[in-house]
């Protein structure tokens, strides 16, 4: 399968096993953990795959997921009972903090899925944070590339791919966006000479 032929996130995990890709896979943003485990249920070959979410509601950030904290500790328990048998761990903290973590052992990974606050801001901000611990031929990916305000919140998540890729001089025709309507999700694949 080619990079281009990915329909929706769960092919993600198909196109990584089928390139060789044994290292490190990241979720930012895994809510309920079902993509988690698709993840990890998928890419078998996986050395680890880390899970990063606050877990927590966010201030001034106005989306459907971002719910009071008694519900967002419930679905992390559901996230951790539902990934208990797979070679994932999960960390409950802001994705900077793990970036942090991950600075200091000079990890690289095979995947990074942004799939978390869902603002122009944050969005272009994690893109930059995480490219550089993207190893060539991996890829940074994430979930609702919409620009729009619904009842569901306000998203700048495409507007902030098209910034990054342009401040970090990736041509568009690098950018593939799954076909499934329902799924949404962009992809970026790091090539040696990408600026860092």
């Amino acid at each position: 399968m080619k990079l281009s032929e990915i329909k929706n996130r769960v092919d993600i995990a198909g196109w990584l096993e089928q390139e060789g890709k044994t290292g490190l896979g990241l979720e930012v943003g895994v809510q309920h953990g079902f993509f988690t485990h698709q993840l990890a249920s998928n890419w078998k070959s996986a050395k680890r795959i880390y899970g990063v979410d606050c877990w927590k509601r966010q201030e001034n950030y106005d989306d459907a997921c971002n719910i009071p904290d008694r519900l967002q500790l419930r679905n992390y328990r559901g996230a951790i009972e539902r990934v208990r048998d797979l070679d994932v761990t999960l960390y409950r903290m802001m994705s900077g903090e793990f970036r942090d973590l991950v600075g200091y052992t000079n990890e690289v990974f095979d995947l990074i899925y942004i799939d978390s606050n869902h603002s122009y801001e944050t969005s272009l901000e994690e893109f930059h944070q995480w490219w550089d611990v993207v190893g060539v031929g991996g890829l940074l990916a994430g979930h609702d590339y919409v620009d729009a305000s619904t009842h569901l919140g306000d998203y700048g998540v495409k507007r902030a791919v098209h910034e990054f890729m342009k401040g970090r001089q990736i041509g568009g025709e690098r950018l593939h966006v799954t076909s499934d309507n329902n799924d949404a999700s962009w992809i970026i694949q790091k090539r040696g000479d990408d600026i860092h």
